[in-house]
């Protein structure tokens, strides 16, 4: 099992499947930054629902394989992507969080399980907590 996950203090309705019978589980997360970016998987991971350990698994993303996201977390002592994989948004772990390291850092210490490129910051950190 790859970690990886994160929540927040606002919650949310998520679905646990799409397109089926939905189970809800009231979920949040801490902290989120609108940063853009694109990241290869160097292992298999687990892809949820919610940026989140609590979040619904919905099968994973293979080791190779190159992500745009548009979104990073911070929860559940992990940094997690949104990213958009086979025209739905999802959510991976991408390495667990470090005090003291933030995740530009992360990857240049090889933290992150997968390679960071064209990181764009000018998002900034979120700043009123909306869905995800």
């Amino acid at each position: 099992m790859n970690p990886g996950e994160y929540l927040t203090q606002k919650s949310f309705r998520v679905s646990s499947k799409w397109g089926e019978k939905q189970e809800h589980a009231s979920l949040s997360y801490d902290t989120a930054w609108l940063w853009k970016g694109r990241f290869r998987v160097n292992t298999a991971l687990r892809r949820r629902h919610f940026p989140s350990l609590k979040g619904a698994i919905d099968g994973t993303v293979e080791a190779g394989a190159l992500y745009t996201f548009d979104k990073l977390y911070n929860n559940d002592g992990y940094w997690w992507l949104r990213i958009l994989d086979n025209n739905a948004l999802w959510f991976i772990a991408v390495g667990v969080t470090d005090t003291g390291t933030p995740f530009r850092q992360a990857g240049a210490r090889r933290k992150l399980w997968g390679t960071v490129s064209a990181l764009d910051t000018t998002g900034g950190r979120e700043k009123k907590r909306t869905a995800l």
